[in-house]
């Protein structure tokens, strides 16, 4: 299912903002806290709330059932709605948009974070990027480790990210705690040793995050000037 005319634009705008993400979690390895691993994550997805725009990237090709199969299984486990579904296959990767409202729990302040290692439990490394929308409060997991996952937590401005490194792949489901109260520095209005980033990583990340700021703009007003010319 294609997408629509205005959601193909919003599409490429997030495939554009996934792309930075994913540079910029290939290079923060080595300007700021390390992750355990170095490897290029198999999936990344990101998620634009502001937008209600999800992007999917597969780190190789995939079929399209495949992907259509991976997105049903997250849309069971997340209990999402997908509308404008695109999905295509350009090089070495595959990549699936959707839109979907409320990706992100606004009275809570918790994100989803277990129907992904859930979904593409197959891989070994998955990264998920939340880009929350101005005024969010956070109240979600953070670093997590059981026998099964590792994940390492970070966040800079509004973006929150996660790297799950699948160690067991026999599970069926993940509980991973939804809401979780706040670290005590973040408390007394610290950040936390995830926010010590490198000065570079900062600036990288502010200035992908000003360029996916003109893409949207431009976005929206090419969509207002179709919609302007139609009536």
């Amino acid at each position: 299912m294609a997408c629509e005319k205005s959601g193909k634009f919003t599409c490429r705008a997030l495939v554009l903002a996934a792309v930075w993400l994913l540079s910029l979690s290939l290079t923060s390895g080595s300007l700021a806290d390390p992750p355990k691993t170095k490897k290029t994550p198999d999936v990344v997805v990101l998620i634009v709330a502001d937008l209600d725009g999800v992007n999917i990237q597969y780190n190789n090709v995939v079929k399209k059932s495949v992907a259509e199969s991976d997105l049903r299984s997250l849309l069971g486990a997340t209990r999402w709605q997908a509308r404008n579904v695109h999905i295509s296959s350009v090089d070495n990767s595959t990549s699936v948009d959707f839109l979907s409202g409320r990706t992100v729990n606004w009275r809570g302040g918790g994100l989803l974070v277990g129907p992904f290692a859930q979904t593409f439990k197959r891989f070994d490394l998955i990264a998920v990027h939340y880009i929350a929308p101005s005024g969010y409060t956070f109240r979600s997991l953070r670093d997590y480790s059981d026998r099964y996952v590792n994940i390492d937590w970070s966040n800079t401005n509004n973006t929150y990210s996660y790297l799950i490194n699948i160690k067991n792949h026999n599970f069926d489901r993940l509980n991973l705690p939804l809401i979780v109260d706040p670290a005590k520095d973040d408390q007394n209005g610290g950040s936390g040793r995830k926010m010590q980033v490198g000065r570079g990583i900062l600036l990288a990340f502010l200035f992908a995050l000003a360029a996916g700021a003109i893409v949207v703009i431009a976005v929206n007003r090419i969509t207002r000037n179709e919609r302007s010319n139609r009536a």
